[in-house]
């Protein structure tokens, strides 16, 4: 009897970057790159105050459009051409290419899903010719005391201050309003699922050669207190990058009893989990419960109508035993169809982006 082949290996690939856009102030759609930013690399000893620019800093905050898919259907409306002829529009069948249309963060929680037991997922999806529009319910969260709200803010004002426009000369420091934001549209893969989503850029290096992607730096804070950055910290930066493929990070040392930003090294994404993950989490298993999340969406959401909102809940995870097995067999639950006039994508952009008259 011939052996058989051994399950291919699920890869998350092949992620391209099809054009940008940004956003306002109140998170409003922009086709323009106004909120682009380079990076400066700045010198080691950076002595960066974050208290200034905080009693200016605007949060993105709370939003009852905070499900929304408008900016990435209007990128979509805007820019047919480029859908057309990266394959992902089928302008004579007036439909996708793509398995599922969203944003980044949603991504990244189902591809942290098979390495954070707690982590809690609510799905909205609505199902359209063929292709899944997917976004997520959000928990208000609990105020935080000023000075963590400080803490939480300092990496976007950390990143004011090694960035700038044209990445050549730093900027005249001006309040930093978080919904005004640098987005890429992408498409990618995870496993057999195709996938067209935001991602925000938060900086860039100035390098016309690499792919756009492999020039994205994401900035984050750690306090220097800490010798090791907490596994599921970096289970969530690990997975942020791995689906836009961002290969590195720059992140500031802080020293919060003097409120600044003391220092800031490198930290390459395929690092994360050798050196911080301490055994909680493996990219493998995270990947492949991501693919297996998706066949569940396409399992239980069936009816394909645009003003139709299936509402999925990821199952928790209780204890530790098996852990990892469990993990990796974890199961969406159809809550069902919405029954009130709710929706998260326009059909109008929607006929506008197929060409459906």
């Amino acid at each position: 009897m011939a052996e058989s082949n051994p399950p291919a290996e699920v890869r998350i690939h092949g992620q391209k970057v099809l054009g940008t856009f940004s956003t306002d102030a109140d998170r409003g759609y922009c086709d323009d790159d106004r909120n682009r930013r380079f990076f400066l690399e700045p010198d080691n000893e950076v002595d960066f105050d974050y208290t200034k620019g905080f009693e200016e800093y605007v949060d993105m905050g709370d939003d009852p459009n905070v499900t929304s898919l408008t900016n990435v259907l209007c990128w979509m409306r805007n820019h047919r051409s480029l859908l057309t002829e990266s394959g992902i529009l089928d302008t004579k069948a007036s439909r996708l290419n793509v398995d599922f249309v969203g944003r980044r963060g949603l991504l990244r929680n189902l591809l942290e899903a098979g390495g954070d037991k707690d982590l809690d997922i609510q799905l909205l999806v609505t199902l359209y010719r063929g292709t899944y529009f997917i976004s997520g319910i959000w928990k208000n969260e609990e105020k935080l005391p000023r000075n963590q709200q400080m803490i939480a803010a300092s990496a976007k004002l950390f990143r004011q201050f090694i960035t700038s426009k044209d990445g050549y000369t730093p900027d005249t420091p001006a309040p930093v309003n978080d919904n005004a934001s640098f987005y890429a549209m992408m498409s990618a893969n995870c496993g057999r699922h195709r996938l067209l989503f935001s991602s925000e850029v938060q900086a860039e290096r100035m390098d016309e050669i690499t792919p756009p992607q492999r020039n994205y730096l994401n900035i984050r804070t750690i306090p220097n207190r800490q010798k090791k950055i907490n596994p599921m910290k970096a289970l969530r930066w690990w997975a942020a990058n791995t689906i836009s493929d961002i290969s590195e990070i720059v992140c500031g040392i802080r020293d919060d009893k003097r409120r600044i930003v003391q220092t800031f090294q490198y930290i390459e994404t395929n690092k994360l989990q050798t050196e911080y993950a301490q055994n909680k989490w493996r990219p493998k298993a995270c990947i492949k419960t991501m693919e297996s999340l998706l066949s569940q969406i396409k399992e239980l959401v069936q009816d394909d109508d645009a003003s139709t909102v299936y509402h999925l809940v990821l199952e928790p995870v209780e204890g530790s035993w098996g852990l990892e097995q469990r993990l990796s067999s974890r199961r969406f639950v159809s809550r069902g169809k919405r029954t009130d006039d709710f929706t998260f994508v326009e059909e109008s952009l929607l006929h506008n982006i197929l060409g459906i008259n």
